[in-house]
């Protein structure tokens, strides 16, 4: 497999002729056990575009310009609000292995899917987003014994995160705002 970096080169795999590549045979052995049959690679190539397109136009520089305002906000609001951390507090510990997935998932559900999609996400998104996100070791999609380990909190994970964003996409097909 072989790998561009830097605006050109991503507008080579962005872009790249079907007939050349198949993101599809390369990814899905990696996105279905995470995401899902019928998501992301997983799923009819015009459906795939759209998805890239989301990607091209969310990851330009002049977005990610205009996110680091929401970041800032997002990060002084959850150093506030936080239990782990709050108003007063200005000093102490806290366990980073909560603390930045919770962050992580404020500021990109902020950033990438809107002021709409965040309000929906608390801290115990960030607790499905940690179960998800195990789904990528690599033992769980090589070796499928480690499935085992995982299953139960990557699969209510998977179900829970599914199902913010079905029901955001029916309000939106109807054109109800939640």
């Amino acid at each position: 497999m072989h790998v561009a970096l830097g605006p050109r080169g991503n507008d080579i795999v962005l872009n790249a002729k079907l007939a050349h590549v198949s993101a599809e045979e390369a990814y899905t052995s990696l996105t279905t056990p995470v995401f899902g049959a019928g998501v992301v690679y997983d799923c009819p190539n015009h459906m795939l575009m759209q998805q890239k397109k989301f990607v091209k136009y969310g990851m330009t520089t002049e977005a990610f310009r205009s996110y680091v305002p929401l970041i800032v906000e997002e990060v002084m609001q959850y150093l506030e609000t936080s239990p782990n951390f709050g108003k007063d507090r200005m000093s102490g510990v806290a366990d980073a292995m909560i603390t930045s997935p919770q962050i992580t998932i404020f500021t990109a559900s902020r950033t990438l899917q809107g002021p709409e999609v965040r309000k929906h996400f608390d801290a115990s998104f960030a607790k499905l987003y940690k179960d998800l996100d195990n789904g990528y070791m690599n033992l769980f999609i090589w070796w499928q014994l480690t499935w085992q380990f995982h299953a139960c909190e990557f699969l209510v994970s998977q179900d829970s995160f599914a199902g913010e964003f079905q029901e955001r996409l029916r309000a939106e097909e109807i054109g109800e705002h939640l």
